[in-house]
């Protein structure tokens, strides 16, 4: 799959599964963003990741585009 046909078929996750991800998971996924540009070329960068379910049901209720 070439670099283009990510960037076409990517999607957003807004819903969550009772499931854990890998650490080693979720450090590529945040090296990933890291890496990721960003608006005028701003490297400073911080991700929360989010393991807890309860923080999760309390963030969905914070915005409209979390289901």
């Amino acid at each position: 799959m070439s670099i283009l046909d990510v960037i076409r078929t990517r999607r957003e996750i807004t819903g969550f599964q009772d499931k854990a991800i890998p650490e080693e998971i979720v450090e590529q996924i945040v090296d990933a963003a890291y890496y990721a540009p960003s608006g005028n070329n701003l490297l400073s960068r911080e991700f929360i990741v989010v393991e807890e379910r309860a923080m999760l049901d309390h963030l969905e209720k914070t915005t409209p585009f979390m289901k």
